[in-house]
């Protein structure tokens, strides 16, 4: 239950990007997705002829784990507790359930916890993302990319929170979360195409 201008375009968990008209085709994306994960792999990727040493799964795995544990601490620090100190903020801790559930939720709690949540839709995606392209691609592309998308997904979240009285094409939102899915997505597209080369050597 929040204001109503809150309410227009809050049915949907997915990121609020702000942006008017219609986006292109699940499949255009996903075709663009495909060429960003090819050329990743084949510019960039390791000889997929060659087996990974122990060796080189610490090298390539730790700078990105480095990455996800800082993305999950910044998480917690700053989406948790941010509407956690919203609600302190607008007297909300003092309530009862049923009566928290009842009243008009202020939308600056309503901004935090959406920001939270998109934060949370995207963290299995990224973490997979993160790991499997590092492991099967490219190690340290895998860590600057994971950190990209990270810096990204902060700001994201932070322009989430302080967008209150702003209209949903004000928010500016797109500039971060739509660099961020093509990140994401180009690695796990990565992934999938260096497996297929993986595959094609050894059959």
């Amino acid at each position: 239950m929040v204001t109503t201008r809150s309410q227009s375009g809050s049915g949907s968990t997915s990121d609020d990007g702000g942006r008017r008209g219609s986006p292109p085709s699940p499949l255009t994306i996903g075709v663009m997705y495909l060429l960003i994960g090819a050329f990743l792999s084949f510019t960039s990727g390791r000889d997929p002829s060659q087996p990974l040493s122990p060796e080189d799964l610490i090298d390539d795995l730790v700078p990105t784990i480095v990455v996800i544990c800082l993305f999950l601490v910044s998480y917690s620090l700053y989406d948790v507790m941010a509407v956690g100190g919203e609600k302190m903020k607008h007297g909300l801790t003092d309530k009862t359930y049923a009566s928290y559930s009842a009243s008009k939720l202020p939308e600056e709690v309503y901004l935090a916890q959406r920001a939270q949540l998109n934060q949370v839709e995207q963290m299995t995606s990224f973490v997979v993302s993160s790991i499997s392209f590092s492991l099967l691609v490219n190690g340290k592309l895998g860590a600057v990319l994971s950190f990209i998308w990270t810096v990204l997904r902060r700001y994201y979240a932070s322009k989430y929170r302080a967008a209150a009285g702003k209209r949903f094409d004000q928010m500016g939102l797109g500039a971060y979360t739509i660099p961020a899915y093509f990140i994401m997505n180009g690695m796990l597209m990565g992934s999938v195409v260096q497996c297929v080369r993986i595959l094609l050597k050894q059959y």
